[in-house]
């Protein structure tokens, strides 16, 4: 950008067949990601986990959000975003984990913003936690 803040664009075409942040954005940033996306429909994936097959680097799906004192479950909102577990990375797209999405174009952007990325994941409340099969309270 002008400001000197460098982004990284992550795009897949419909033959691409696999999950955007599982197969491509968590094994490139090298980082475990907490991810919200649309869950409202069929094909909802389930959080991607390490040791899983062909799974590198966990991607956990957001169960719930608050915001400024507004709190929305996954089912109600319809953005589409991830954040590393740790570290500094956001990313935004117009991506959902689900299967449904395999077989579409489209991609997120991402950016490292330390302030932005730590609000991002204290905004997540719940989430589906690798190795549980009940959503962690945050």
């Amino acid at each position: 950008s002008r400001g000197g803040t460098s982004f990284e664009v992550f795009s897949k075409s419909s033959k691409f067949g696999k999950d955007l942040y599982a197969e491509l954005v968590a094994p490139k940033l090298r980082s475990t990601m907490l991810t919200e996306t649309w869950q409202n429909g069929r094909g909802n994936l389930p959080s991607a986990c390490k040791g899983d097959e062909d799974v590198a680097y966990s991607v956990m799906n957001s169960d719930g959000v608050s915001i400024g004192g507004t709190d929305w479950k996954d089912h109600q909102d319809h953005s589409k975003w991830g954040v590393t577990e740790s570290g500094s990375v956001l990313c935004v797209g117009d991506i959902n984990r689900q299967t449904g999405q395999f077989t579409r174009g489209g991609g997120t952007i991402c950016l490292k913003d330390e302030s932005i990325a730590k609000q991002l994941r204290s905004a997540v409340t719940t989430y589906q936690k690798c190795g549980s099969a009940e959503a962690v309270l945050v």
